[in-house]
């Protein structure tokens, strides 16, 4: 078995497991054990991975081909549980009406956009063609952004 494949076996894959292993992460960062950033890059770098691995047509045609093995829409794999399910999308651009709503909901929402620019721009109560706008209430979260 090569690496990745090691890697991908001593993962969890139950509710219980899951929350022992991020447990054992935050604890490991929160005790001194590591550093907080070398595990943020790691998570971040697992992100991509499993995007990587599932957005992988082979790898969606492998799984769609196994689950098919299976009589029922769901069924239980190693103590997961899975359903076959099927998602659709519909184009809706060859209609008149249709595109006439989309025109005018785009339209709007650059209006919408535009108001909140000059909502954001208030510094306090002001009056604007005779009604009193506020600045909106603003709320921010500090965070660190990761780039590869």
């Amino acid at each position: 078995m090569n690496r990745a494949m090691t890697i991908i076996s001593d993962i969890p894959s139950n509710k219980e497991g899951i929350k022992i292993f991020a447990d054992a992460v935050v604890n490991a960062v929160m005790n001194g054990d590591t550093d907080p950033l070398e595990v943020r890059a790691k998570i971040d770098a697992i992100e991509k991975i499993i995007k990587a691995v599932k957005d992988d047509v082979a790898f969606r045609d492998a799984v769609l081909d196994r689950a098919d093995l299976e009589p029922d829409k769901s069924f239980d794999f190693q103590g997961v549980k899975f359903t076959k399910a099927e998602s659709a999308r519909y184009d809706y651009s060859d209609d008149k009406v249709w595109n006439d709503y989309k025109n005018e909901e785009d339209e709007i929402a650059a209006y919408r956009k535009e108001r909140e620019e000059l909502l954001k721009s208030l510094k306090e109560p002001t009056e604007i063609n005779g009604v009193l706008c506020y600045p909106p209430a603003k709320k921010s979260t500090t965070y660190v952004r990761v780039t590869f």
